[in-house]
């Protein structure tokens, strides 16, 4: 609950300016009730409550569905919140639609914005967080949502405030297709340049062929014995693919979400890696890699590169990143 409510502001109960609706599933065994002229969000969507609307889903339902379900047909406009699994996601009907179980819904009344409402229920992140229960699938159950309360500010400011943070997404949007834009100009000169299909000016002749296993010597991983206390929350990084996954494509890693002990270290397959090497990941995930600038440790779903004298790091992890497709047609 805030602390501290602006002048002009109000803590509201959300249902008192918004109907809360929640939706179903048709049976699966009538498929009359399938593949019909009515939009149906459900997980599979969840993807597209991202952006600022949602106009067209991955399944449909017809009429008789509608009318055989607890499913409801809701207005455009209806701020849609995803309360399962991908808890958090919220997006406002571009179109009438119906939802499955897995939402709830808010038809907002003329004292709240739909958009401010959407912006609002993404900034409650921490709080989604919070409210979350349930073992299987992170869920808030819709008690939760009958009896929320929100800060409101009066309507023509939730305007003022959905459209200042409807530009920003905007601004964020085209900032992301640039850089998309340029991540795939630099894929092309990576391969280019580490193929020896283009070289720089200044540079001839002709290129060698080595095994990996010649350029660096090659180190595996491991994991301690979970049920031995002894081995963990000690002063060892150890690594594991979320933390790699984490680093959202830069390049070094110095620090890790989990630490080891070196009993641990010495009581497992795990090995020491030195800094400025390269840890890859070759389970599950495969090929992403990161310079490690610290010494670390990994578990067993990598495959890490210490570079011999003379061989450059930096190159050597432009070059594992380019193979990156290759390591994964291995597994296939």
């Amino acid at each position: 609950m805030p602390t501290h409510v602006p002048s002009g502001w109000n803590l509201v109960k959300l249902t008192s300016v918004a109907k809360l609706e929640s939706g179903h599933t048709p049976s699966r065994r009538r498929p009359d009730y399938w593949n019909g002229g009515i939009p149906w969000i459900s997980l599979h969507d969840s993807g597209a409550l991202d952006v600022l609307e949602i106009h067209s889903t991955s399944h449909t339902i017809s009429k008789l569905g509608l009318a055989n379900s607890s499913a409801r047909l809701l207005p455009k406009g209806t701020v849609v919140f995803s309360r399962t699994a991908t808890v958090g996601r919220a997006t406002v009907m571009g179109r009438e639609m119906a939802t499955s179980q897995d939402f709830a819904n808010y038809v907002c009344g003329p004292n709240l914005c739909n958009r401010y409402l959407t912006h609002l229920f993404r900034y409650m992140a921490p709080e989604w967080k919070r409210l979350m229960a349930g073992s299987t699938h992170n869920t808030v159950y819709m008690p939760v949502f009958q009896g929320l309360q929100v800060l409101l500010p009066p309507v023509y400011e939730q305007e003022a405030i959905a459209e200042a943070l409807g530009d920003t997404d905007a601004l964020i949007e085209s900032l992301e297709q640039l850089l998309t834009k340029k991540r795939h100009l630099k894929q092309g000169a990576m391969q280019e340049l580490l193929s020896g299909t283009k070289r720089l000016l200044g540079f001839s002749g002709e290129w060698e062929v080595h095994r990996l296993g010649e350029v660096a010597d090659i180190r595996s991983g491991g994991t301690p014995s979970t049920i031995r206390p002894q081995f963990w929350d000690g002063d060892v990084l150890w690594c594991t693919p979320t933390d790699i996954t984490a680093l959202h494509g830069h390049k070094y890693l110095q620090q890790t979400d989990r630490r080891i002990t070196l009993h641990g270290l010495k009581s497992s397959s795990a090995e020491m890696i030195p800094p400025l090497a390269i840890v890859m990941t070759s389970r599950a995930t495969i090929g992403e890699c990161a310079i490690n600038t610290v010494p670390i440790s990994t578990n067993q779903g990598f495959k890490n590169f210490v570079p011999f004298d003379l061989i450059d790091v930096e190159f050597l992890y432009y070059l594992l990143m380019a193979q990156r497709q290759g390591f994964i047609s291995l597994c296939e």
